[in-house]
């Protein structure tokens, strides 16, 4: 599920598993979360469209540097 995943190269596969599925969740959560808004009030969609894609590139860049934290020196 991982690009480029090598168990060899991992230090802790399980702390990298747990990091990057809690991340998964809050970024699945948060598009959730747009999708209601937007269908209770869509007069919001424009900014709820910027608040979910500034999410989505945080969350993308919190994922890819904490996987460093997981490779082994």
């Amino acid at each position: 599920m991982i690009a480029g995943f090598d168990r060899s190269r991992c230090s802790d596969v399980d702390g990298l598993t747990r990091w990057v599925g809690g991340l998964g969740m809050i970024i699945g959560g948060a598009c959730l979360l747009a999708g209601i808004v937007v269908y209770v009030a869509p007069h919001y969609r424009g900014a709820v469209s910027v608040i979910l894609a500034l999410i989505l590139v945080t969350g993308t860049i919190a994922t890819t540097a904490g996987c460093q934290r997981f490779t082994k020196r």
